[in-house]
């Protein structure tokens, strides 16, 4: 893993090649911690588990698509998804962003700074998936990793779409947590 611009590192060391993206119709994954602590674990971070669907629909994603996929992931994982990110054997257009922990917040880049990433490597919508996603009590707002990065994108007006299958929410599902 190598940093390619403040806050941001590639997984090959290689820079995003927005031109191929849009030239070959390669979409832009977003994904807000995709793994999660089992609040009853060793603290180790969770590739499977009982929501099978779910890290299936992650891990084949993370290691069949060929276009770009960024992976937020807390300070404290990192080593763990960075190994597991290797062993899907995708190396090649693979960003990771450091986060704080319990929080989508980047610790090394502004969110100024990672959306004007995101808007310089995509076309179309970014296809965002990871958790958590739930809808605060006014229903103006989402909660969560997940929620909070979504708001984030809807306020400096970046197009979204939620990956349904790849969403791991609490208490509600993705669908409810549409404006």
């Amino acid at each position: 893993m190598e940093k390619i611009r403040p806050g941001i590192c590639s997984l090959d060391g290689k820079h995003p090649d927005a031109d191929k993206y849009k030239r070959e119709n390669q979409e832009l994954f977003l994904a807000v911690h995709p793994f999660y602590r089992k609040s009853n674990s060793t603290g180790k971070r969770v590739f499977e588990d009982e929501k099978s669907n779910y890290f299936n629909a992650v891990n084949s994603l993370l290691s069949i698509y060929s276009g770009p996929i960024v992976v937020m992931e807390t300070t404290d994982s990192m080593p763990e998804v960075e190994s597991h990110l290797i062993s899907t054997g995708k190396l090649e257009n693979r960003f990771l962003i450091e986060t704080e922990i319990f929080s989508a917040v980047p610790t090394k880049i502004s969110f100024s700074d990672l959306t004007e990433f995101l808007e310089s490597i995509r076309h179309g919508s970014i296809n965002v998936l990871g958790g958590y996603l739930i809808k605060n009590i006014t229903g103006k707002k989402l909660g969560g990793c997940l929620g909070g990065v979504l708001n984030e994108l809807a306020r400096t007006g970046i197009d979204y779409k939620l990956c349904d299958s790849m969403i791991y929410s609490l208490p509600i599902s993705a669908e409810n947590c549409k404006f």
